[in-house]
């Protein structure tokens, strides 16, 4: 005889077919199996359906025939309602087991103080909640019939935000505190500026102060007082006006004060020594700027071959500058080695970074020492020819306006003198030929 009730894996109600009277002991519950990185636990060993088909299994199992009695199998039947009720109970401690199981792993877990007592575990203690905030800009009607006067927003007023999409639910937020307002508050300007404290410093390096208004009547030439400090101990400084602008539309003066008095070779030499300076014994690292020390050298090869290279023959050699001119000329050489080894260092960008920052500050000493150079005149830089005279050594000297030379003139016992003497004499005459 064939059953008339088959079960069948396509079976709808989950009982295994125990409601069409089927049974299979191959439908008793089977171990949980998790596999990594999942977000919920199968932690249930069964539910209402694979409960009930067990235990009706039970009842047509030959290893228990005192069971073999109970043939009736429908729900009305006082054995098979205990069974009902009996898998109704498991399904209902296998579904809050599998809750439980689920809050005991952080991946899983769902429940707030789950995680607090995972994270006490390792010594983690989560920060307070902080509710969220925004900015709100209230914008007052204007009565017409009076001027304008204050309007209190009391704290606690309450705003919603308008949804951006049907998911998204309306917020609502409250004010902190009491806010006074005014309808002429609606359109408030940016603020661009605000008084600034100024310092003797500040007349040096800044190239324009701004006094607020228009009517001032400054011109050139006229001078202010700045004094600095209170009581009749204060710093003054009487400085003159080298320029005005007016902005009216800032309704602000420009007023622009004489530069300072530029450098001298001595500073500039002392600068060029500051910059140069060889490293201080002990172990290297990555120590930050001092006024001593403004650039500090990574640990590299090439900053020592550099070193011994250039920058030692440099310094050795300053003792002997006496004019801008020289040392102009002195720093060229230092200048075209140091953007070779920018290129040696590219494959180490902060020893790279090194280089470039001596290059740009001994090019701008380079640059300032010739400003310090005087101007030649026509007459005095004029030669055979309309070319321009030569010094003692043969070599032409820079002007304000040339460039830096990439050969350095020779200095005092320096042993190619005598042959760059030589050559100064023959060039006359090879220029005449």
């Amino acid at each position: 005889m064939t059953d008339p009730h088959p079960v069948t894996a396509t079976d709808d109600c989950g009982c295994g077919g125990a409601c069409r009277g089927g049974h299979d002991e191959r439908l008793a519950p089977r171990p949980p199996h998790n596999p990594p990185g999942r977000t919920a636990l199968e932690y249930r060993v069964g539910e209402y359906g694979s409960f009930l088909a067990a235990l009706l299994d039970r009842l047509a199992s030959p290893a228990y025939p005192a069971l073999n009695r109970l043939t009736v199998r429908t729900p009305d039947d006082p054995a098979i309602g205990l069974l009902d009720a009996t898998a109704v109970l498991g399904d209902l401690l296998t579904f809050h087991s599998e809750r439980i199981a689920d809050e005991a792993y952080i991946r899983t877990a769902d429940e707030h103080r789950s995680l607090v007592l995972l994270g006490r575990l390792v010594g983690h203690r989560p920060r307070p909640g902080v509710a969220a905030a925004t900015h709100l800009a209230y914008t007052l009607e204007r009565d017409p019939r009076a001027e304008a006067q204050n309007v209190l927003i009391p704290r606690g007023a309450r705003s919603h935000s308008v949804p951006a999409s049907a998911d998204e639910a309306s917020l609502t937020f409250e004010t902190a505190r009491d806010l006074t307002a005014r309808w002429d508050f609606n359109e408030l300007k940016v603020r661009r500026r605000r008084p600034s404290l100024l310092t003797p410093q500040d007349l040096e390096k800044r190239s324009e102060l701004f006094v607020a208004g228009t009517a001032l009547s400054l011109q050139t030439g006229d001078r202010l007082l700045f004094v600095f400090g209170e009581g009749a101990g204060g710093e003054r400084k009487l400085l003159p006006v080298a320029k005005t602008r007016v902005d009216r539309d800032d309704d602000i003066t420009a007023i622009s004060l004489p530069k300072s008095a530029p450098a001298t070779l001595k500073e500039v030499l002392d600068e060029v020594r500051r910059w140069t300076a060889p490293p201080q014994p002990g172990e290297p690292g990555e120590e930050p700027p001092t006024p001593e020390v403004p650039n500090p050298r990574p640990v590299s090869r090439l900053i020592e071959d550099f070193e011994d290279q250039v920058l030692e023959p440099l310094r050795d050699d300053l003792d002997e500058v006496k004019t801008p001119e020289r040392l102009a000329a002195r720093l060229a050489e230092p200048l075209a080695r140091l953007g070779e080894a920018q290129v040696l260092a590219t494959p180490y960008e902060d020893v790279a970074a090194w280089f470039e920052q001596l290059e740009a500050v001994l090019g701008e000493l380079a640059e300032r020492a010739l400003e310090l150079a005087p101007a030649r005149t026509d007459e005095e830089g004029a030669s055979i020819g309309g070319r321009p005279s030569e010094g003692p050594s043969g070599l032409v000297a820079p002007t304000r306006r040339s460039r830096i030379s990439t050969r350095p003139a020779p200095l005092k016992g320096d042993s190619r003198a005598a042959a760059l003497e030589a050559l100064g004499g023959v060039l006359p005459a090879l220029r005449a030929t």
